[in-house]
């Protein structure tokens, strides 16, 4: 069974003072879903982050696919092939869709995550108008995702991203 991540005593510190985590372990495997759960201001979002590969333990390990990650390791590889890898395998929807939002169309909302996997911006437009009109949304297309309204937006995420 693959591995997708282990964390080996991951501790985090925000400005090197403010301890978020402490030594967390634990692994997950291939097929397996675990669940976070704590009270408000416990570090469930920052072990998000450092599993999105967004920041990095300030002490402990972080392995992802077999793979130590680190801000230094995965700076190095940017371009490399276990990135694009990781990237196609790990991502992070936010609890509070306003928070995700970044572009200026519904459309270009939902094709930034194909425009990441280096297809062809064919193969982008086809394959995002495809899940447009599978959930039903191809009129919100040119709107801006700010625009919409709380259960048009949390539909959206929930089908392409959740």
């Amino acid at each position: 069974m693959e591995m997708i991540f282990d964390l080996r005593n991951v501790s985090y510190s925000y400005l090197g003072r403010i301890n978020t985590l402490k030594d967390i372990c634990f692994k997950v495997n291939q097929n397996e879903q675990i669940s976070i759960i704590g009270s408000n201001g416990r570090g469930k979002s920052t072990l998000l982050a450092i599993l999105d590969g967004r920041i990095y333990p300030t002490v402990g390990e972080f392995h992802a696919f077999d793979n130590k990650i680190s801000e230094e390791v995965f700076n190095i590889i940017k371009d490399n092939e276990f990135r694009s890898y990781f990237r196609t395998r790990v991502g992070l929807a936010f609890q509070n869709s306003d928070m995700q939002l970044f572009s200026p169309t519904v459309f270009e909302e939902i094709a930034f995550g194909p425009m990441q996997l280096n297809l062809t911006l064919g193969e982008v437009k086809t394959r995002v108008l495809e899940v447009m009109e599978m959930i039903g949304i191809t009129k919100l297309k040119d709107r801006s995702p700010h625009t919409l309204s709380r259960g048009e937006k949390k539909g959206m995420y929930s089908h392409c991203f959740g």
